[in-house]
């Protein structure tokens, strides 16, 4: 049953279930085991699951036994999630398991600083679908997780600071579009210099979008 439920997601990047999702999927319950030890969602077809998760061409790429989540995205997703398109590969600064990984633990850090689901989604922009990190659509929040550093030699990210600027751009015209006020986020990690660069550059320009900087172990800080 969680095969086919992969199989119905499409050329979604990533996709984030709660435990008790899984469970209601499969309708049956998780062993303890699985609740208790991380080994037991290792990209191996020791489990029916994850043989079945492995079988659809998926892997686990982000787990929280204390919040009793996980992240599976596409096998040979080379960028992290279909939404990281070719035009945007200059932009990442981790390996693809460290980033689902730091995806996954902002969405979780997220979800517990605003007291919402925040799966990644697909949504209408302008009669185009677009996928974004963050999605609570009955709650009309929507937002991106970038994890950029500052470059080696200290020079401008400029290749950087024009992704999050195309997010910011994608998020207004989601709202012009729908017609209806929308709460947008940017959460970018882990680099605390190259985030406040970016908004002390850009700050006057990003209207209503909340910026959070997120440094896995601490909590996610509003810097604007």
């Amino acid at each position: 049953m969680f095969a086919k439920y992969l199989e119905r997601q499409g050329q979604t990047g990533s996709v984030a279930c709660s435990f008790g999702d899984i469970e209601e999927i499969i309708h049956g319950s998780l062993p303890p085991s699985a609740k208790k030890y991380k080994a037991w969602w290792s990209n191996s077809p020791s489990h029916p699951l994850m043989r079945q998760v492995l079988g659809s061409g998926w892997i686990q790429a982000g787990l929280s036994l204390k919040e009793q989540r996980a992240v599976f995205k596409k096998r040979g997703d080379r960028t992290g999630g279909s939404h990281k398109h070719a035009g945007l590969h200059a932009g990442h600064a981790v390996p693809n398991t460290q980033w689902a990984e730091f995806e996954a633990d902002a969405r979780l850090a997220m979800e517990e600083e605003l007291g919402v689901r925040l799966p990644s989604g697909r949504l209408d922009v302008g009669g185009k679908l677009k996928n974004f990190d963050l999605v609570n659509e009955p709650q009309r929040i929507v937002g991106d997780v970038k994890n950029y550093k500052t470059t080696s030699g200290g020079n401008r990210p400029s290749a950087k600071f024009s992704v999050l600027n195309e997010y910011v751009w994608l998020m207004e015209r989601l709202e012009r579009f729908d017609g209806c006020k929308w709460r947008k986020l940017l959460v970018v990690g882990e680099d605390a210099r190259m985030a406040k660069n970016y908004v002390n550059e850009f700050g006057a320009l990003l209207g209503d979008v909340e910026v959070y900087l997120f440094v896995r172990g601490r909590g996610p800080e509003r810097i604007r």
